[in-house]
């Protein structure tokens, strides 16, 4: 990469005086990282003064370590989406650790480097980090049989530090040993302060796209969903719920979720861009729907019957009916119902008669039939589409 045309001007300084100004920061510092990168850690640690910046240092090598990690098995472990969810991790892990108010990083590497097979796919590198009110991602493909693998993961070490100085936001870079044929690629975005705010949990939403129509939330619909990414069958709920509901609908994003990282900026912003324009997009950091319903007291709620199984699911409340039942009680004491659509549940499409479900919870349901809408259509499949590779089996593939 030619620092010329990076859109800065660093100064290029040697590892050591680099993780010097990295301890003198002021920031601490989370750093996970998984199939290459391994000398990172030893360089940030051999310079003293670490204990004024660095956190911790993890480093989930075997899938399984990686899926604890996060929380969650990524689709592909040395990709895009699994960097960031390892730097977000991070992130809210330090965050936690040593105060919510601190200048907080955290850094993730995910890396497929010379190992003792041939490998599959490209030599390369993800790395990204987290802050309060950024996210970067910088991505490295390597040119195959001209490096060992010392040299392989000292460069992947290199960007990680690369990373952090930018995080930090230091005027210094470490040297990047790259032949002709190599480009670093590079994303950041800097976050509008509401999406920080909503992120950092220091407000309930933030409008992400569009305009909220009307300004009570008993006169609209609301569509919670990831949108990884959106497609015909969101389309077609937002037009019959308009229609059967009588409202207009607005989708939500929570940067929150149950059994997942939160949602880093740069993802959000990536959902949002497949979004068609006509659509109104508010972000939260309410992966519950008793959460839900005391942001937007009054909504229609629309869901898919998959999803109200888990509402009535008491394994989603410690096991506990009464937990689950207390909660439908909640969302209802907020004047909040749920317009139900079927959904394909294993081998059988699922609707709202055909569920069994407590009382309570069926009283604020109205369903949509099977006659006004089918469409089985998987996430999972567009994105693998759109990715046009296969999942790989392992940090080191």
């Amino acid at each position: 990469m030619n620092l010329a045309n990076s859109g800065m001007d660093p100064s290029i300084v040697s590892v050591r005086q680099l993780v010097r100004m990295i301890h003198g920061s002021g920031h601490w510092v989370g750093l996970v990282t998984s199939g290459g990168g391994g000398a990172a850690p030893g360089w940030l640690l051999e310079v003293p003064g670490a204990s004024k910046s660095i956190v911790e240092v993890v480093v989930p090598y075997h899938p399984s370590a990686f899926t604890e990690y996060l929380g969650f098995r990524p689709e592909q472990f040395c990709s895009v989406g699994a960097v960031r969810a390892l730097a977000v991790t991070s992130f809210s892990r330090v965050r936690k650790l040593v105060g919510l108010e601190a200048n907080t990083v955290g850094v993730g590497c995910t890396a497929s480097l010379v190992s003792d097979r041939p490998k599959r796919g490209p030599h390369r590198v993800h790395v990204a980090y987290q802050t309060a009110g950024t996210t970067g991602w910088l991505h490295l493909e390597l040119t195959k049989g001209v490096r060992s693998r010392i040299a392989e993961d000292h460069l992947a070490s290199r960007l990680i530090l690369w990373a952090l100085a930018e995080a930090c936001q230091l005027p210094a870079r470490p040297a990047l040993p790259l032949r002709p044929e190599e480009t670093l690629e590079r994303r950041r975005l800097e976050a509008p302060p509401q999406w920080s705010e909503v992120f950092l949990g220091k407000r309930s939403f933030a409008i992400a796209a569009g305009t909220l129509p009307g300004g009570q939330w008993n006169q609209l619909a609301i569509f919670p969903g990831s949108f990884a990414p959106f497609h015909e069958g969101h389309e077609k709920i937002v037009a019959l719920a308009r229609e059967l509901a009588g409202r207009p609908v607005v989708l939500e994003i929570s940067l929150a979720n149950a059994d997942k990282p939160p949602l880093d900026f740069l993802t959000l912003q990536e959902r949002l861009q497949r979004i068609p324009h006509h659509h109104s997009v508010v972000i939260t950091r309410s992966p519950t729907f008793v959460e839900k319903a005391e942001i937007f007291p009054g909504a229609i709620f629309l869901v898919g019957a998959d999803t109200l199984l888990r509402i009535a699911d008491a394994r989603f409340y410690g096991g506990n009916p009464a937990a689950m039942l207390q909660a439908v009680a909640r969302i209802a004491g907020q004047g909040c119902r749920f317009l139900v659509f079927g959904r394909k549940v294993g081998e059988n499409f699922l609707t709202l008669r055909e569920m069994s479900l407590p009382p309570e919870l069926r009283n604020i349901c109205q369903e949509v039939p099977e006659s006004l809408f089918r469409m089985d259509i998987s996430a999972t499949a567009i994105r693998r589409g759109l990715r046009g590779q296969q999942e790989e089996a392992s940090p080191e593939d």
